[in-house]
């Protein structure tokens, strides 16, 4: 019975490592209300897998802008060669993406840390407590009247600043 439940929690651990696979050419994104990303302990890190939604005239970005109940938002779009494009979406009355300072990505899959270096020598690190898959349903008014049913999958990493 011992050696059961040691094999499962094997299982259970090597199910969580991410690879460094799992970034290139793909897009994340994360709140970025009051700075979050780069002030906070803990961030999340999301990746739209999938969406549906009643109205057929919306873009991933709505969705991801919707998702976050329009606040600020990183959007981070990762490239071979450890390239990466950190866009800053601020959302008030309309809205504005800056993109910042050219940023390289890199990640340790032994220690799963992430490291993102700017080339104004700023650098944050991020290890990776946990990675699992989210699914959430919501209406919301895009339209005056017409109310939205939205269906969306997500990964979603949970990430701890390291100091």
């Amino acid at each position: 019975m011992k050696k059961i439940i040691f094999l499962l929690i094997c299982l259970n651990l090597s199910a969580q490592n991410v690879s460094k696979e799992q970034f290139v050419n793909t897009e994340w994104f994360s709140d970025n209300s009051n700075q979050k990303f780069y002030k906070s302990d803990t961030i999340y890190l999301r990746q739209l897998l999938h969406y549906e939604c009643d109205y057929k005239n919306l873009s991933r970005a709505h969705i991801i802008s919707y998702f976050n109940k329009n606040q600020d938002t990183e959007v981070l779009n990762f490239h071979k060669k450890d390239k990466i494009e950190i866009s800053d979406i601020t959302m008030n009355w309309c809205s504005h993406l800056r993109t910042l300072e050219n940023w390289k990505w890199s990640f340790d899959q032994q220690s799963q840390t992430l490291y993102f270096i700017s080339d104004k020598n700023s650098k944050l690190s991020y290890r990776i407590l946990d990675r699992f898959n989210e699914k959430f349903s919501w209406k919301r008014e895009v339209e005056e009247g017409k109310i939205t049913n939205f269906k969306t999958d997500f990964i979603t990493l949970k990430l701890l600043r390291i100091k």
